[in-house]
Parts: C-alpha cells; sequence; structure tokens
C-alpha cells in the first residue's frame, strides 16, 4: 500500500497503517521529494520509498539508513545515476512521454 506525501498527515497515516497492519501489509511513501521527507517516512517505519525524481541526496540517505528507495528517473541518464547512486528500484516516470511500454521493450 502507498501512502503518498501529497496527503494531509501522511507521516501519520504511514505511522496508523503500520502499528495497524506491519504483519500483514508492505506500506510504502509515495512522492517523497527530499531528504526530510524520507527522514520523516524512515520514522514513521515505512517499509520504503517511491518518488517520481532523481534526487541523489534521497538515494544516499535511504542508503545510510538501510530503507528501500525506489527513485524516479526518465532519461538513460537517470536511470544510470539512480542506480549508481544505489536506488534499489527505478521507476521510469513519467514512462508515457517516450512512447510507454514500446521504448522500454525496445531497450532491454
Amino acid at each position: 500500500m502507498e501512502v503518498t506525501m501529497t496527503i494531509p498527515n501522511a507521516v501519520g497515516l504511514i505511522e496508523r497503517l503500520m502499528s495497524e497492519y506491519k504483519n500483514t501489509a508492505l506500506i510504502s511513501a509515495g512522492t517523497v521529494l527530499n531528504k526530510d521527507a524520507a527522514q520523516k517516512c524512515v520514522g514513521a517505519s515505512a517499509k520504503f520509498t517511491v518518488y517520481p525524481i532523481l534526487d541523489l541526496e534521497t538515494v544516499a540517505f535511504c542508503n545510510q539508513n538501510k530503507f528501500a528507495v525506489m527513485s524516479g528517473a526518465l532519461t538513460p541518464t537517470e536511470i544510470f545515476s539512480a542506480r549508481q547512486a544505489g536506488a534499489d528500484m527505478v521507476k521510469i516516470f513519467p514512462v508515457s512521454v517516450c512512447n510507454g511500454r514500446s521504448t522500454l521493450s525496445e531497450s532491454h
């Protein structure tokens, strides 16, 4: 379950969900745009973070805290940089601007 940081009191909601469902659900924090937001998500016990941009400081923070991170990226350089920085996964975003699935399947 992804709780985006765009909703009111997202951190409080993550904390509540983790308390209620910690053994039965995987709770992630979405739309995490910077290190400060990632720090709040770690404190709320989210399992990982997802965000639509490449922010190297956030990736480094998550790595230092052994917190799984799915960084956003679009260009080949951003994708490579995200992986080099230690992102566990890379979210190609927004994939629709580069012809979506056909671009990804041709570049494997």
